[in-house]
């Protein structure tokens, strides 16, 4: 009896508090397992339209290695189950290496270090003679390395909203992406490189 009263509450957003949201989606936890997270589209058509959030489900579950795993989805409902990532251990660990870098005059511009790289991978170096050069970096490099492999990235299908807020760890530690869109033309030749493009 109690876990089919789970099961009826699972999907009854009004008896959830949400755990996060963004512009076009609220995140909500799972009762029945709690390595997932469901997520609920809005309602409204003008901000995000089905077909959209379609293609970012399609595209996910192209590359289950890349993106956050995709579980069931209900198009009618407008909500999708996909994994729970472990975003606050990635987030940590990357303020603490923008804290070092801003500490040692090393300019990775106004975004986070994901943004940065993302637009200039050659870049990674400058996390060499850092605390995290044999850590968190082989792990950065890692998921660029994944995400070119797939197509995304300079002179590719351009990813938009590669940074650190829409990232975070698997079960295994590999960083994978829970939440983007698609910005296929992207012009380049406007990019911003702050610092020394030899570092």
């Amino acid at each position: 009896m109690i876990r089919l009263k789970r099961l009826l509450n699972e999907l009854d957003i009004h008896q959830k508090r949400s755990i996060g949201s963004g512009f076009e989606q609220t995140v909500y936890p799972s009762y029945l397992k709690p390595n997932t997270v469901i997520k609920k589209f809005t309602a409204d058509e003008d901000m995000y339209s089905i077909e959209d959030w379609e293609d970012v489900i399609e595209t996910s579950k192209r590359h289950p290695d890349l993106f956050a795993l995709v579980y069931k989805v209900d198009i009618d409902r407008r909500y999708f189950i996909q994994e729970k990532l472990d975003e606050k251990t990635l987030t940590n660990e990357c303020l603490e290496l923008s804290k070092y870098l801003f500490n040692n005059n090393i300019n990775i511009g106004s975004g986070d270090i994901f943004t940065f790289l993302y637009l200039q991978p050659n870049r990674i170096n400058i996390l060499d003679n850092t605390p995290w050069q044999s850590t968190l970096k082989p792990k950065i490099k890692n998921f660029f390395d994944r995400l070119h492999q797939a197509g995304y990235g300079p002179n590719k299908t351009f990813i938009g909203d590669i940074r650190l807020t829409n990232l975070g760890y698997d079960t295994s530690g590999k960083i994978k992406i829970l939440d983007f869109n698609f910005e296929s033309e992207y012009d380049w030749s406007g990019i911003d490189t702050p610092g020394d493009p030899n570092m």
